[in-house]
């Protein structure tokens, strides 16, 4: 912060220095408004050198003050963004775990209550087989050695059975202990797991106001930034005696980026490559070349992955059209960490759709805007942690990232 209001103060400086030195020179220059010069100002300057050279440093350093001012921006929009996917992988991991602990707790339940089962029925077994009263049958049986000895097997028989069921009791006291110990187990990952899904939302409406700054400033200065190029390209040419077609090419350069010419347009109901019977439909046409689930971290100029792949890849091919796959509102457009340029778009408060890897200067929609079903809203690319132009294709639902095959396909509209 400090550092910045230097840089600031500096430039503050260097532009009074420089407009009491153009006014020195020529009385007769126009005074700039908010410092930036128009195109009759840079015409007249370009007549007289010391002047024309005043001016040349002045648009040199208001074009580096709009790259500095950006590339802040740009950092502290990245910063709130990683902040985000770092949070967001450790309350999906912490959502795994209470997964995990409750599967185990279903597992050993079981366990338990068929531990508890045979124990009854043990409990049962000794109750019939010790309805009598050995000794005495034992102590008036007489002489008769056959009678002696078929009690005493019996005898010998309950004393199995009665190790036998204190066994069974203790193992099932041992699942009951284990099953409380899993069950407090989950109760503390679930407590831990709601804690990081309210930071989680925190942090990505964080990440969302700072990117949208970043839009709205550079949307600001791109087109003084133009000006100022194009207006910086007449004073250096030297045979150039009017302004007229570099005024022509900031107006060329500050048109809006048109899709690629050789994109196939939009299908006219599902949107991309496979049929639907409902709303939803298909984001891209290609394969499905990577699923959801685990693997190995991705590097590339972009940075690396985590761990877990929390979407399906779709091989597009580059600059290929990105559909919205269910009508919606447009909750993130903008840089996204490891996925590049990326849109998250909300369909119905608990349902959300994202889509990473975009193109630079792909992103055909922007926060806040409302599509529909089949709408192209991207082009695809490989920014990001990518090797290779492609979609990642996300479903987001109540806050986690889940495999969008089976969904899609509940949704009838199948990927791939």
């Amino acid at each position: 912060m400090l550092r910045n209001k230097a840089i600031n103060k500096k430039y503050v400086l260097t532009f009074s220095f420089l407009l009491s030195l153009v006014a020195s020179s020529i009385s007769a220059l126009p005074s700039y408004a908010d410092n930036y010069p128009s195109w009759g100002d840079v015409e007249n300057a370009k007549q007289n050198v010391s002047n024309k050279k005043a001016v040349i440093e002045q648009i040199e350093s208001l074009i580096g003050h709009l790259q500095t001012n950006a590339d802040s921006t740009i950092a502290d929009a990245r910063k709130k963004t990683q902040a985000f996917l770092d949070v967001q992988e450790q309350y999906e991991a912490a959502s795994r775990k209470v997964s995990d602990f409750e599967n185990k707790v279903k597992q050993k339940a079981t366990e338990v209550t068929l531990a508890q089962k045979l124990a009854g029925n043990m409990a049962v077994e000794l109750y019939q087989q010790g309805g009598e009263n050995l000794t005495t049958n034992t102590i008036f049986s007489g002489n008769k050695k056959a009678e002696s000895e078929k009690l005493l097997t019996k005898l010998g028989m309950l004393d199995e059975l009665l190790t036998y069921n204190s066994k069974v009791y203790k193992k099932a006291q041992v699942s009951e202990n284990v099953l409380e110990n899993l069950r407090k187990s989950a109760d503390v990952a679930k407590k831990e797991m709601s804690v990081l899904k309210d930071k989680s939302e925190k942090v990505f409406l964080e990440a969302q106001k700072a990117q949208r700054k970043v839009q709205a400033e550079l949307n600001a200065s791109q087109n003084k930034k133009i000006k100022l190029e194009q207006q910086l390209k007449f004073l250096k040419d030297k045979y150039a005696t009017t302004a007229e077609q570099y005024k022509r090419g900031e107006e060329e350069r500050s048109r809006p980026p048109q899709p690629p010419a050789d994109n196939p347009p939009p299908p006219p109901s599902n949107g991309g490559g496979g049929k639907s019977t409902s709303s939803w439909v298909v984001p891209a046409y290609g394969p499905i070349t990577d699923v959801f689930g685990p693997r190995d971290p991705i590097c590339a100029a972009g940075g690396c992955s985590s761990g877990f792949h929390a979407g399906t890849d779709i091989g597009t091919g580059c600059a290929a059209p990105i559909y919205a796959a269910h009508s919606g509102t447009v909750t993130y457009s903008g840089w996204h960490g490891t996925y590049g340029n990326y849109i998250k778009i909300e369909h119905d408060g608990t349902i959300s759709t994202a889509y990473g890897h975009i193109m630079d200067g792909g992103l055909s929609v922007s926060y806040g805007q409302s599509v529909s079903a089949g709408q192209v809203i991207a082009s695809s690319g490989s920014t990001g942690a990518s090797t290779g132009c492609h979609l990642h294709y996300e479903v987001w639902q109540n806050g986690l990232r889940i495999d969008p095959v089976p969904f899609m396909i509940a949704h009838g509209a199948p990927l791939g």
